[in-house]
């Protein structure tokens, strides 16, 4: 079910726990300063293209925990076979443009 799992796949997933970690314990703004907001809005900042990415459901929302978790398990499930067969730069380029 879940192959061994290779280099980016695994730094992709330690990114988003301390990014859900971090948010949910730690810095509870980074929902505000890291969520997409849309481009006309006065919160949008250009970042937040990336960083939405690593934002999860928060804790009291009733489907953080899960939310992180599944995507978490998918990511485990299809991304080394992803990373394997289209090779670091496309896998990075792909998970990044996907978002």
């Amino acid at each position: 079910m879940f192959p061994k799992l290779t280099p980016i796949t695994r730094n992709i997933i330690i990114l988003n726990v301390i990014f859900y970690l971090a948010s949910n314990f730690l810095i509870p703004q980074m929902y505000g300063m890291f969520s997409v907001y849309y481009i006309g809005s006065p919160d949008f900042r250009v970042w937040q293209i990336l960083t939405h990415m690593f934002m999860h459901a928060p804790l009291g929302s009733g489907i953080g925990l899960t939310h992180i978790l599944f995507n978490m398990l998918t990511l485990m499930s299809f991304g080394p076979v992803l990373e394997q067969v289209v090779g670091d730069r496309k896998y990075i380029m792909l998970y990044f443009l996907s978002g």
